[in-house]
């Protein structure tokens, strides 16, 4: 993926989205929900948040994406 190869799309449920040209499977996207905290910090430690994003891709159909992701570290 190459940062100035991408473009921006529409997608349901998606604050942003960006995809690579005639390969949609290669995608960036941001969703932004409001939360009640103040601080970064209270979501947890970097570790701590990034276990419970992997956990949360494991429930979706690319869990297995997700779970080589995770060997890696």
């Amino acid at each position: 993926m190459i940062g100035g190869a991408l473009c921006k799309v529409d997608k349901a449920g998606a604050t942003v989205l960006f995809e690579e040209p005639n390969k949609a499977a290669n995608s960036v996207g941001v969703v932004v929900s409001p939360v009640r905290l103040t601080k970064l910090e209270e979501f947890g430690s970097p570790q701590f948040v990034a276990d419970k994003l992997i956990q949360a891709e494991k429930r979706k159909v690319i869990g297995d994406f997700a779970a080589v992701l995770d060997a890696w570290n």
